[in-house]
């Protein structure tokens, strides 16, 4: 099967049900897919047929078939079954003077074009996979950060996701929201000068190269892994917070070294567990407020968080937060 970029390619941005989407179409001539049409309409050409599933929220791809003698529009399928090329193959059958195309949306945020604003948009990790939201941060340290929703803790092929968004794998921007008037703040965290090299890692409900969290009986969580279980030593370890060193002394190698993000979907209390002073209100110190945001930041995206170092360190979650007026926190990648 030969795919092609048709003229429909160009991305454009469509304001629909709150979200942002870029989109551009991936085509397929003489191709056809069978049973799926949900609407029919009368289209001139490809363009217009691309327009019109562009338009609809729900349509994933479509039919065009050409116009033939004295007739002036060809006749356009809006799908709404999401197409993959390796479970609905058989499907796709061929049909002279027929094209197949299909939505396709950006891979992640870093994608889309610098100048469109923060907000919530589809975008598309695996391609032979659903799209699904995620707010874009546009602006901050470069833009291209994609926030991560808390429903992709329970997203089919969650870790395959993070893998494809994960690349600069040494900055990562957190988000913080104020519990009192809903206000942002950010923070980029970076390694620690002692490890420089160190890239930290991202994981879905699994804590594979790190240690557990302490409210891991939640069941769904996101794991942002600073020092690998492996790397810890005895002496100076932390992160940096917006250029600034947050470090203390692991006085006895102890192998904690993580954020955790919870969506907590069962409103469950968290560990009553509690040493809050040290790094885990440093770091919060040398967040910078968002005086002028595009778009506020949903509640989907913002997370019940602990903070876990040391040895020494500190450990804490963001219900036990007094100082600063924070209780929440975003993650984003890029």
């Amino acid at each position: 099967m030969i795919w092609f970029l048709s003229f429909c390619f160009i991305p454009s941005l469509v304001f629909a049900a709150g979200n942002l989407r870029s989109a551009y179409f991936k085509s397929s001539k003489n191709k056809y897919l069978a049973g799926q049409a949900v609407k029919k309409i009368d289209s001139p050409n490809l363009i217009s047929c691309c327009q019109a599933c562009l338009g609809h929220s729900w349509c994933t791809s479509a039919n065009f078939k050409e116009s033939f003698g004295m007739s002036s529009n060809g006749n356009c399928e809006l799908i709404k079954q999401q197409f993959s090329p390796v479970r609905d193959k058989a499907k796709l059958t061929d049909r002279p003077g027929t094209t197949f195309t299909r939505k396709m949306f950006p891979k992640d945020c870093n994608s889309l074009p610098p100048h469109l604003p923060s907000g919530v948009y589809i975008i598309q990790p695996l391609a032979d996979e659903e799209p699904i939201d995620v707010y874009c941060e546009m602006a901050i340290h470069g833009g291209g950060f994609t926030f991560l929703p808390r429903g992709l803790t329970r997203t089919l092929h969650a870790g395959l996701i993070v893998n494809a968004l994960f690349r600069d794998r040494k900055n990562v921007l957190l988000k913080l929201k104020k519990r009192v008037d809903l206000s942002e703040s950010y923070t980029l965290i970076q390694p620690h000068p002692n490890f420089a090299h160190t890239e930290f890692g991202v994981s879905v409900n699994s804590f594979a190269g790190y240690t557990e969290p302490i409210n891991a009986f939640m069941k769904d969580y996101i794991l942002l892994g600073i020092i690998p279980a492996s790397t810890v030593r005895n002496g100076s370890e932390g992160f940096i917070s917006n250029g600034n060193i947050i470090q203390f002394s692991n006085c006895d190698g102890t192998p904690h070294s993580y954020f955790a993000f919870f969506p907590n979907y069962n409103l469950e209390p968290p560990s009553s567990r509690s040493n809050a002073g040290g790094i885990a209100n440093i770091w919060r110190s040398k967040a910078i407020a968002i005086t002028y945001p595009d778009h506020s930041m949903p509640d989907e995206f913002f997370f019940l968080t602990e903070v876990h170092f040391g040895g020494c360190g500190t450990y804490s979650s963001s219900d036990q937060w007094t100082k600063y007026g924070f209780n929440a926190t975003a993650i984003g990648i890029r």
